[in-house]
């Protein structure tokens, strides 16, 4: 006889709960949380606005107990009489308690600009939320009072009465206009399902039997993809003679110059990069959202691609010369081929690479760096960064940015290369495309130039992590610890010390590497990240 199963609707808030008490666990063969911020982001929106996130699956056998562990971020908890174990939905569950749990992730999430967004009508919540590493948003925002202030809120901030109320009185205090906002009433309307947002579990029946169990998440966990905004607006425009992947795949052909490095859709460039160039042009420079993109008429879309992929090729040609962005993962953001794509296209084709255009790029490429420029809101930055472009190629000058004080920005580098918790994927970048642009060979493989291993490029622990001296330092996987070498020489240096591989001291002078100081990791580390700070700064202020 067929066990029954049975649907049920708990809300998110409740799962939550249950999960962050050890009422309900992973199995331990579960995969880690691997989420990007992106990802966390569109979920936040999804559930904010109420739309389906897809089911749970939850088992809480009668008979039966198997080895398990918490959530990412959540302590251990010890096995519990009415535990349940979450077999289908780990990532989006870890998401939302990130999200709403601060003190459990090593990022933030948050809305900037709430009051704006419950205020008006045409604001779209891509547009307001973030996401910032723990540091950097305390800096900014070290409580409920300065978060009210700028008009940021937390997630708890928001899905929270009390919270809610708390954050509203401390925003009115910094009004002083003495108006009260309903802003209860338009977190209702505005945010229907970030409050009461429930989700569809299917909980399978207590004395359903592990091989059943078994076979019901193997089938579950390998079969169906979600749909994308790429595979929504492919399905859209397509025509026998217009196929889209087609398109894409076939732009990368030889004679394109940048296939190695950009070729690989999976490695964060794809048909996305297009579709909001097209978006941009669509709206006249005011809107790239997933929304009107997926506005945009379907001959719009086959009329203009060539065109797109035109300026888009361009602007990955300059960052790969100019800047050693010679694949995707180095390039700080991918938005940022959007925005040079869009401001490129406003010019002709021979000024496209003067010696004028060349140097703005790089100025501009660096300073995106220093100021976490696409830490941001990703969709009205890459606009606000194609304007600011448009503008400084138009009128042959350097990008207008605020003053950049030289004490403070480099402080300020030093104390971000050093922090091992970090997680700043943009400044990697920018320090792996500066050295790479110096002219930094590959240290193993025949030294050669390390342009010629585009989409190959790994990042190398310097003082390795399983190396006696990696072991003992806390810092080991600071972004100042962190050099490109090639999967093959990255393999091959192991878990030795460049000197101890036999890499010779000229061989290092791009990495920003002194040898000498390696008697002592952490005066190691402070002096090269005081190199490359220094570095940085001076390309990102055109003082080369």
């Amino acid at each position: 006889m067929t066990a029954q199963r049975q649907p049920e609707t708990p809300s998110l808030v409740d799962l939550i709960r249950d999960a962050t008490s050890g009422r309900l666990v992973l199995p331990e063969f579960q995969r880690q949380f691997k989420w990007k911020p992106e990802q966390v982001r569109t979920l936040i929106s999804s559930i904010s606005q109420g739309w389906p996130i897809g089911a749970f699956m939850i088992w809480r056998p009668s008979d039966f107990q198997m080895a398990t562990r918490s959530f990412a971020g959540l302590p251990h908890y010890d096995p519990q009489d009415d535990q349940a174990y979450l077999l289908d939905g780990q990532q989006r569950l870890t998401a939302m308690i990130h999200a709403t749990h601060p003190d459990y992730a090593d990022r933030r999430y948050y809305f900037n600009g709430l009051v704006e967004y419950l205020m008006g009508d045409d604001v779209d919540i891509e547009e307001c939320i973030e996401d910032s590493t723990v540091n950097q948003f305390t800096k900014r925002f070290p409580d409920r009072a300065s978060r009210a202030e700028k008009d940021v809120a937390l997630i708890g901030d928001i899905l929270y009465d009390q919270e809610f109320s708390e954050w509203i009185g401390l925003y009115e205090e910094h009004r002083h206009s003495g108006e009260r906002l309903p802003l209860f009433r338009r977190r209702e309307e505005r945010l229907p399902g970030l409050k009461e947002y429930q989700v569809p579990c299917l909980m399978l029946n207590p004395r359903d039997g592990l091989d059943a169990v078994a076979r019901i998440f193997v089938t579950t966990n390998s079969t169906g993809l979600r749909l994308n905004l790429v595979d929504l607006m492919t399905a859209k425009v397509y025509i026998p003679e217009f196929r889209m992947k087609d398109k894409w795949e076939n732009s990368f052909d030889k004679g394109k110059g940048i296939e190695s490095g950009f070729g690989n859709r999976e490695n964060g460039i794809d048909e996305d990069a297009i579709l909001r160039i097209l978006a941009y042009w669509h709206t006249g420079g005011k809107r790239i959202t997933e929304r009107y993109v997926l506005a945009m008429p379907a001959e719009f879309v086959r009329r203009e691609w060539h065109r797109a992929i035109t300026a888009l090729h361009t602007a990955l040609s300059l960052m790969l010369n100019d800047c050693g962005a010679i694949q995707s993962n180095l390039l700080p953001a991918p938005r940022m081929a959007v925005s040079l794509a869009i401001a490129l296209d406003q010019l002709p084709l021979q000024q496209r690479d003067s010696d004028e255009v060349r140097a703005s790029t790089r100025q501009w490429f660096w300073r995106t760096v220093i100021d976490r420029t696409f830490d941001r809101t990703t969709n009205s930055r890459t606009i606000t960064e194609a304007k600011r472009l448009i503008d400084a190629f138009q009128s042959c000058n350097a990008p207008e940015f605020p003053p950049l004080d030289r004490s403070t920005a480099i402080g300020d580098l030093v104390e971000r290369l050093l922090d091992p918790d970090g997680g700043e994927g943009a400044l990697v970048a920018g320090v792996h495309s500066m050295i790479i642009a110096d002219g930094g060979q590959d240290w193993k493989a025949g030294r050669k130039s390390l342009t010629e291993w585009a989409g190959q490029i790994e990042s190398h622990h310097i003082v390795p992590r399983k190396s006696d001296a990696g072991k003992s330092w806390g810092r080991v996987n600071c972004i100042a610890n962190l050099t490109p070498q090639s999967t093959t020489s990255n393999k091959e240096l192991g878990n030795a010390l460049p000197l101890d591989a036999a890499v010779s001291g000229d061989a290092v002078k791009a990495h920003f590497c002194d040898f000498a100081e390696f008697g002592s990791t952490d005066r190691f580390a402070k002096r090269r990240a005081e190199m490359l700070a220094e570095a940085i700064y001076k390309r990102a202020t055109g003082r080369m």
